[in-house]
């Protein structure tokens, strides 16, 4: 002699549904009962994966035994971008470790490997790629081709990292970087979608110990941090920097020894500059290049200077380079230079006056000292050209074929603290090279050149 309802209900972050029987019970058990309801299914269907399709196994066959860290994936642009590190196992005598950023075209399943060892964008170096990519939300991936595409890890001097694709992962270049941290970042995890505010959001894992021994510890804390970048000064790529380069406002010209020559330099849109040149073959010292124009490491500036001795009979090809982020625009000189190394390096006799000693005479005297003056000028200026050189900038870990670390490396081999290439490219054995300086002369040795230590190699 009752009536019930029975509820069943489902709820997730959306809302909830219900679905509820009503039940009557007779008070007369030889009464008709009620009809029994449809009997359930006693299988629920089955979530089955669909493997019909076409497959491509990301690692390489050869690491199938490897241990691989697959850091994150996106879709973008038609592709499927992947980025994995991927450990040689334990019985292998050397331990290798790989990073890999590879592509697979959607449509035509064209594969795209990257293997760079390690991966160096603008001059920062990443070897284990640990990270996201995020993309602007975007429902056409025709046209998510053409918009760009981040990735947020961090760099082999521990400093969080974010860089940017503008074509569909076929170059990347440098955004932003956050500050120096002296532990280990464990693991780096965010949204790939950019918010409506033009921003990545994400989070980190760090570790305050450096030691590879301390990870995976009991009881050794590890720090969760959230990290937000705006990313609206990169969303389109940067332009090109404009470079121009004259030589007594002209860019082809030839001169004499002594003849005065005044060099001119601009550009704008560029986060990096150098000067090189090339010779028809070995010259002052120095062979047919290219070789450093130290001169040219500015946005801007001008130089004046005489044409020496020992660049006579031969000509140059001077050229001024400007970079950022979009690529580099260069502009050049070419100079040549009349005369001959004897003619210059050897003065004129001074001619006996005649005893008369007319005012022709004494012209003529004059003269003679005049150019005999000349060529010991430009002499002792070759003589000094050859002192040490002048540091003005900082120099650091990752710097690629620059020219002040081209004169530092040559500087420290001079006096015996580097024995490397001189490549004018910074890594370790360079830096190895600048700690040995500095503890040398009595400064932290942290193998940056900074302040002091260009006061300590400019004072050699």
């Amino acid at each position: 002699d009752h009536t019930y309802r029975i509820t069943y209900t489902a709820t997730n972050a959306a809302g909830s549904q219900s679905a509820s029987i009503d039940l009557v019970v007779n008070a007369n058990a030889n009464s008709t009962p009620a009809p029994a309801p449809a009997s359930l299914p006693t299988t629920a269907t089955q979530i089955v994966a669909d493997n019909s399709g076409p497959t491509d196994m990301i690692s390489l066959p050869a690491e199938t035994d490897w241990s691989p860290w697959l850091a994150n994936m996106i879709v973008h642009g038609g592709k499927i971008h992947f980025v994995y590190t991927s450990i040689s196992p334990p019985d292998i005598t050397a331990n290798i470790k790989k990073m890999h950023y590879i592509s697979i075209d959607l449509a035509t399943g064209a594969r795209t490997d990257i293997y760079p060892s390690p991966w160096i964008v603008d001059g920062v170096t990443i070897l284990n790629p640990d990270g996201f990519f995020a993309a602007l939300p975007d429902t056409s991936q025709a046209s998510a081709a053409q918009s760009p595409l981040y990735f947020v890890t961090h760099s082999n001097d521990n400093r969080l990292t974010v860089i940017v694709s503008y074509n569909n992962g076929g170059t990347w270049h440098l955004v932003t970087q956050g500050e120096q941290y002296p532990g280990v970042f464990y693991a780096i995890g965010g949204n790939r979608k950019i918010t409506s505010g033009n921003t990545i959001i994400g989070l980190y894992s760090e570790h305050p110990i450096v030691t590879s021994t301390s990870v995976g510890i009991p009881n050794v804390p590890y720090t969760v941090s959230f990290v937000s970048v705006p990313v609206s000064d990169s969303l389109s790529p940067p332009q090109l920097p404009t470079a121009t380069f004259t030589a007594n406002g002209l860019t082809k010209l030839t001169l004499n020894i002594g003849d005065p020559i005044n060099y001119v330099w601009n550009s704008s849109g560029g986060t990096g500059w150098n000067g090189s040149y090339t010779s028809d073959s070995p010259q002052c010292g120095l062979g047919a290049g290219p070789n450093p124009w130290p001169t040219g490491n500015s946005a801007s500036g001008s130089k004046a200077a005489a044409i020496p001795a020992c660049e006579a009979d031969h000509t140059y090809r001077i050229t001024y380079t400007a970079t950022n982020a979009a690529g580099s625009q260069s502009a050049s000189i070419d100079l040549v230079v009349n005369g001959t190394m004897a003619q210059a390096l050897t003065p004129t006799p001074i001619p006996t006056p005649a005893p008369s000693g007319t005012n022709a005479n004494l012209q003529a005297q004059i003269n003679v000292l005049l150019a005999t003056l000349q060529a010991l000028q430009e002499q002792a200026r070759q003589q000094g050209s050859s002192a040490a050189p002048t540091f003005t900038r900082n120099l650091y870990y990752g710097l690629l074929a620059d020219p002040d670390v081209t004169r530092l490396q040559q500087t420290l081999t001079a006096k015996g603290f580097y024995n490397g290439p001189v490549t004018g490219n910074f890594f370790s054995l360079t830096a190895q090279g600048v700690k040995l300086f500095q503890k040398k002369y009595g400064v932290s040795d942290t193998g940056f050149v900074g302040p002091l230590t260009r006061e300590k190699l400019n004072s050699l």
